[in-house]
């Protein structure tokens, strides 16, 4: 069972928790009805829950199906290196991307044209 972020197992999960904690919100709201500081402090705290995992799921889906993220490494940007500058050199640019013949391993100096 592989746990990558646009797999099945982990939007499952994702589905399971935020329907048990719509049940929980369900079953706890008659019992923070009522005035005062604690009771409002359940309610909104019940509504920022289901917000956070019922988002979650759908962001889980979202990214299933459109596979923006394959991992959770590049979600949380994990990486070791970044593969967009894993050419480069020193100087941040990539000598066979910028057209500059090499020297030695490293880029020849060049004018702008």
């Amino acid at each position: 069972m592989k746990w990558d972020i646009g797999g099945a197992p982990a939007l499952f999960l994702a589905v399971l928790v935020a329907a048990a904690v719509f049940g929980a919100a369900v079953w706890l709201w008659p019992r923070l009805a009522g005035h005062g500081v604690r009771p409002v402090l359940g309610r909104a705290g019940l509504q920022l829950a289901i917000t956070l995992t019922s988002g979650s799921a759908l962001l889980l889906a979202v990214n299933s199906s459109y596979g923006f993220y394959g991992s959770w490494h590049d979600l949380l940007s994990l990486r070791r290196e970044d593969p967009v500058t894993a050419g480069a050199d020193a100087s941040g640019r990539d000598a066979l991307l910028c057209g500059a013949p090499t020297r030695g391993g490293t880029p020849a100096p060049t004018t702008p044209r």
